[in-house]
């Protein structure tokens, strides 16, 4: 009897977790939905990019990632907000770039890999975000281009 009763509370269990990663998930798209609403303008203009998944494959929403056009914009749009108290980060340093790689790769230039990397930034993306704060990282973003102008 005690092991059916386990197995009962291990199971529901499981679907409890199974539910909250169902709502964390339908949360992060609506997330993901509200920067792409928001920076739309940005985007339509070609001044950023936003890496797509693969129509076969499935995202696991846990960054936002944004690609920049223009050369050497990242580091100053990532200052730019952090003075505004909003923290980006800098992800997917290339392995050529790290000591191990170095000489394993010969010194390889990867012009695509270090574009990418020298021009994408991910902008807040966690279960504490709000519709609010995505908001206002936005509208930080769409007025340093606008500064720029």
């Amino acid at each position: 009897m005690a092991i059916k009763e386990s197995k009962t509370l291990e199971a529901q269990e499981l679907n409890a977790l199974k539910e909250l990663r169902k709502n964390i998930d339908k949360y992060r798209k609506k997330l993901k939905n509200r920067y792409l609403i928001k920076l739309n303008s940005l985007i339509k203009d070609r001044i950023i990019e936003i890496p797509s998944v693969n129509k076969n494959d499935i995202s696991a929403l846990y960054n936002f990632l944004i690609l920049f056009k223009k050369l050497n914009v990242r580091d100053k749009i990532a200052n730019f907000l952090q003075e505004k108290k909003i923290y980006s980060t800098i992800h997917y340093t290339p392995a050529h770039k790290h000591s191990f790689y170095k000489k394993k790769l010969n010194g390889s230039n990867l012009i695509n890999t270090n574009y990418f990397f020298n021009n994408s930034l991910s902008l807040p993306f966690h279960n504490n975000l709000t519709l609010k704060d995505i908001d206002f990282i936005t509208f930080q973003i769409k007025k340093f281009f606008n500064e720029k102008k």
